[in-house]
């Protein structure tokens, strides 16, 4: 009985330390790169903000986190991880709780990357002029936070505090503010506050043309010239006439030899009726020198080919 208390009770003790170990391993998690995106008024009137979250190599995987967000969002309208093939595949994350004025989204991770999206109402109107205030919340340690604010379409007078520089263009045709704000404690959380004149509220993704990546050569991937196909065209139109030939031949050899009884099937003299063991008959039978049809008695031309037969005297 006392062996039993005595397991029991290591038993609970092990279960006690195992949380405390995962306790103490999610305050210490470190987020080793944390991008954050910030594209006002790109496919809907109001901030898309996009985290790109690259946590510590040390950290033991699968990781539990828990990110916050703002409470009029709503909750994420994506989150994702990369795996080891670079593509993006969706988690699961429980259901939003609301802290204070802020949603907790929980999640676990198996893999390091991963990439959480929302769109935020915040964006503040006043005649051509918008205003919005992203607050990153410090829910983890951040060895270097970096900060990209997307300018909209049409829109002039950008100022971002804290200063960010001049932009410069993407890829995409966009211009970008790029801040690196470095290392971030815990529990420190840092705030971006832009402005800009808009005179319209045309949406940046619907405003970019659609552009051909690359011009059509004769060069281009996939595309075949008229020189280069030709020998391919020569080549399967010489191999249709080529079995048209051979099945005009053998059709027409069938042809010929269908009529009338084929001749190869009396190349052997017939036995007379005496070898037959037969009642010899009153005429001889008379065979056509030419086709080997057998002749009715009487007759004086091959009922088959029409030769002349070769009478023999009994």
């Amino acid at each position: 009985m006392n062996k039993l208390r005595l397991f029991i009770g290591f038993l609970i003790l092990f279960c006690l330390f195992g949380l405390l170990t995962r306790a103490q391993a999610a305050s210490n998690l470190t987020i080793a790169k944390l991008q954050v995106d910030i594209w006002p008024e790109f496919d809907r009137p109001n901030v898309l903000v996009i985290y790109h979250i690259t946590l510590s190599p040390d950290l033991s995987l699968p990781a539990t986190l828990t990110l916050h967000i703002p409470g009029q969002t709503g909750g994420p309208s994506n989150l994702a991880m990369k795996d080891a093939d670079g593509l993006l595949y969706n988690l699961e994350y429980k259901t939003p709780v609301m802290d204070n004025s802020l949603l907790a989204i929980t999640f676990t991770t198996p893999s390091p990357e991963i990439q959480l999206e929302y769109y935020d109402p915040g964006l503040k109107h006043q005649g051509n002029t918008r205003s919005y205030e992203y607050r990153w919340s410090g829910d983890y340690s951040v060895q270097e936070f970096i900060a990209v604010v997307q300018q909209p379409t049409h829109a002039t007078n950008m100022q971002i505090q804290p200063y960010m520089g001049e932009s410069s263009k993407g890829s995409d045709g966009f211009n970008y503010f790029t801040k690196v704000v470095g290392q971030v404690e815990v529990s420190s959380p840092v705030f971006i506050h832009l402005t800009y004149n808009k005179p319209d509220n045309n949406l940046s993704s619907t405003s970019q043309p659609v552009q051909v990546v690359q011009p059509v050569t004769p060069k281009t991937r996939g595309r075949i010239s008229f020189i280069d196909a030709l020998p391919w065209t020569l080549g399967s139109l010489s191999g249709v006439v080529m079995g048209a030939g051979l099945l005009w031949y053998w059709q027409s050899r069938k042809k010929r030899r269908q009529p009338g009884y084929l001749r190869h099937e009396h190349r052997n003299t017939p036995q007379s009726p005496k070898q037959a063991g037969m009642a010899p008959t009153s005429h001889t039978v008379v065979y056509c020198h030419q086709c080997g049809r057998m002749a009715n008695p009487g007759d004086v031309f091959c009922r088959a080919c029409g030769s002349r037969l070769r009478q023999v005297e009994n």
